[in-house]
């Protein structure tokens, strides 16, 4: 007896096709529910609209105009805006308008920078007056209260005059100065004044002393020197810082002869006079005659 054919097995073939339509069926359930969340999905660019452009302004057009630069003295050294040099006075023409500094320079004078502003398309003028440098200068004399003058070398101006002692400030240069005492040479020096410099003038002046005394005192005296009364008074009286010499003193007394001589006067000598008018009493004669003769008389 012939057995049965065994047949081609279902149930597996089945059970896959059941589970392939599930997921089919899964898969567009999930498609089709509402979004809960997360990023969107990016869309195509949108294209941002263009600024619209600025115009650049327009640079107003230089202009340029004329510096006229004087100083006082004249014939300075300027240093233009740090590199060009030119000497007063003189004029900078087609200097473009904006700040431009100057450095101005002279021998024995202070340098002076100045900052300026052209503004326009005109002239502007820059002047300057200049410092001169200086140095100090003191005279002195012995005796004190001696004339001086001060004279500029280079052209004779007086610069200052008065009496010792003197200090002062001078513009540097050459100068002459001059002291002066009355029956004295003049005494002249010559000096250079340097900037910060201190210079100073002497001169001793050759003098001497006199005392003038009488008895009694009292007595009215005059000294006089070549023809010129100096000193006048009565005694007893001295003079100190009386410049070396010859004098002619006098004194006088009513009914005695008056003193008169020449008198030398040395450098740091004390000169002393000493008159004794008693010792030049004015003597003279009379005669008494009487009639009769032989009458007595009382003096």
């Amino acid at each position: 007896q012939e057995e049965p054919r065994k047949g081609f097995p279902l149930m597996p073939v089945v059970a896959g096709v059941v589970v392939l339509l599930a997921l089919v069926g899964g898969g567009i359930w999930w498609k089709g529910q509402p979004d809960k969340g997360g990023p969107p999905a990016p869309g195509p660019a949108t294209p941002s609209p263009e600024a619209p452009a600025v115009a650049a302004p327009v640079p107003a057009a230089p202009q340029f105009g004329t510096l006229s630069v004087i100083s006082e003295p004249p014939g300075a050294e300027v240093i233009f805006d740090g590199r060009k040099t030119i000497r007063t006075p003189t004029s900078l023409t087609n200097i473009q308008t904006g700040t431009h500094t100057l450095l101005f320079r002279l021998p024995n004078h202070e340098e002076e920078f100045k900052e300026v502003a052209l503004t326009n398309a005109g002239t502007l003028e820059v002047k300057l007056v200049l410092k001169r440098l200086t140095g100090q200068v003191s005279i002195g004399s012995r005796p004190d209260k001696s004339d001086f003058v001060i004279k500029n070398t280079a052209d004779g101006t007086e610069v200052a005059r008065g009496q010792t002692p003197f200090k002062t400030n001078l513009a540097t240069g050459r100068y002459t100065v001059t002291l002066k005492r009355t029956d004295h040479a003049d005494k002249v020096e010559n000096l250079t004044v340097e900037a910060g410099a201190a210079l100073a003038v002497n001169h001793e002046f050759p003098m001497g002393a006199m005392d003038l005394r009488s008895t009694p005192a009292g007595l009215v005296f005059e000294v006089s020197k070549g023809g010129k009364r100096m000193l006048a008074g009565v005694t007893p009286t001295n003079f100190t810082d009386l410049p070396a010499g010859s004098y002619r003193v006098t004194m006088k007394r009513d009914g005695f002869q008056p003193f008169d001589d020449t008198v030398a006067v040395l450098k740091g000598i004390l000169t002393p006079i000493n008159w004794n008018s008693a010792d030049n009493v004015l003597r003279g004669a009379f005669s008494v005659t009487t009639t009769p003769t032989n009458a007595s008389a009382v003096i």
